[in-house]
């Protein structure tokens, strides 16, 4: 188990830490490299960060943090992002969900807690769903995820989409 642990990192911590559940409070406008200039919408930052802790119940929790900022470029873009799906799936403990749309003249609209609808989704499984306020060309979206779930040592992490990416990291 030790060689376990050494080799993915996994030892149990303690102590204060950053809950991962926050984000700029006043977001500055990104821009747009000139290649992905005839793209509808293009995912600035999507960052995603997996954090083992074997806590006081004696169990392996998983925490993940999924923030991602979505720069909307015309018509299309707004059509595909002005509407949000987040799965929740079983077992699935949601400690923070947060979005917004911040505009090109600076304003911030964020999505409140009541304006989130849990509803099943096709495959059965539970969706948050909840409209973007005020999305509009050049304006960009933002997310922030975090919860928590029992610990798998398999599972998958998805970094492709159908639209590109300018700057992703995963921990």
């Amino acid at each position: 188990i030790f060689l376990f642990c050494l080799a993915f990192n996994i030892f149990p911590s303690s102590g204060q830490e950053k809950t991962n559940d926050s984000w700029q409070e006043k977001p500055a406008m990104h821009t747009v490299p000139a290649q992905f200039s005839g793209e509808s919408a293009v995912i600035i930052e999507q960052n995603i960060k997996l954090k083992y802790v074997d806590e006081e119940d004696k169990e392996l929790w998983m925490y993940k943090t999924i923030h991602r900022i979505i720069k909307i470029l015309d018509e299309k873009g707004i059509e595909s992002f002005n509407k949000m799906t987040v799965p929740v799936y079983p077992g699935e403990i949601m400690q923070t969900i947060k979005a917004r749309t911040i505009l090109k003249n600076g304003t911030v609209s964020e999505v409140s807690k009541e304006k989130m609808k849990e509803t099943k989704g096709s495959d059965g499984n539970n969706e948050l769903i909840f409209a973007m306020d005020g999305i509009e060309k050049d304006a960009e979206v933002e997310l922030l995820i975090y919860y928590k779930k029992s610990a798998s040592m398999f599972g998958k992490e998805t970094f492709q989409f159908s639209i590109p990416i300018v700057n992703a990291t995963f921990e």
